[in-house]
């Protein structure tokens, strides 16, 4: 949903900074509870590693977008083969700015809190089908990196919780000295490490105007995650196997 005169405004900040593709993080709304646990641990993942300054600079190969918002110089998108060519589904999200990029255009990704805001889906079962699809596309619908992915996923996000957890369990009912036990050290290492991911959220949450009250239940958020992204890749692989098989026998 635009904010009042957020296209005025989006026009004035693409044409100020000379843009061929202006697309925005706009501010998110939760409307249950399911969106307060996943939204923002999907938002870090996405967000995890990625430069603005370099997407938006016009020397480096970065690039992507958020699909809600995308407002194009009129050239630029009759190049890519207008309206034709989104319905013929020629580009993906990521695609579509990679390729304005590729092509010499003009990229910019800016925070548009101020001037649209992104109605959330109530239905754990649609928030699961729209990120499966967003994540499979990331990873080429490939399965191998499916696994690679869900994998990086809990050793990042979920495996430090567990084992600090754990270790200082194992801390307060050990009679042996803290100092001389070796949990200490999982508890000296795993602290920092989540220190830093809950210090990404917090400023996720600043820039984007989310709600991050859940955020304590991260590790639950992450396996989930995991699985969402293993199962959807093997429904895609088991498809596809499907398609072969259908080719081979429609070939006898």
């Amino acid at each position: 949903m635009l904010r009042a005169e957020g296209v005025e405004r989006a026009l004035g900040l693409a044409k100020r900074r000379g843009t061929d593709l202006l697309t925005i993080f706009p501010a998110f709304t939760a409307i249950s509870r399911s969106e307060r646990l996943m939204i923002p641990f999907f938002l870090q993942l996405t967000l995890a590693g990625v430069s603005l300054r370099k997407i938006n600079d016009a020397n480096s190969d970065a690039a992507g977008g958020f699909a809600p918002f995308f407002l194009f110089r009129r050239a630029a998108y009759e190049a890519l083969g207008g309206h034709a060519a989104v319905r013929a589904d020629r580009f993906s999200d990521s695609t579509l700015a990679q390729t304005i990029k590729d092509r010499g255009y003009r990229l910019l990704v800016a925070n548009g809190t101020d001037l649209a805001v992104l109605q959330g889906q109530a239905r754990f079962r649609d928030i699961w089908t729209s990120w499966s699809e967003s994540f499979n596309e990331a990873i080429d619908n490939n399965a191998k990196h499916a696994a690679l992915l869900a994998a990086l996923v809990l050793a990042l996000f979920a495996v430090p919780w567990l084992l600090v957890a754990a270790a200082v369990l194992r801390l307060a009912t050990s009679p042996e000295p803290v100092a001389m036990s070796p949990w200490l050290g999982v508890v000296i290492i795993g602290i920092p490490n989540i220190m830093l991911a809950m210090l990404h959220r917090r400023a996720l949450r600043n820039l984007l105007d989310i709600d991050d009250s859940l955020a304590w239940l991260q590790p639950l958020a992450a396996i989930i995650t995991a699985v969402m992204i293993v199962t959807s890749s093997l429904r895609l692989e088991e498809s596809r196997l499907g398609r072969l098989a259908d080719r081979a026998l429609a070939g006898r």
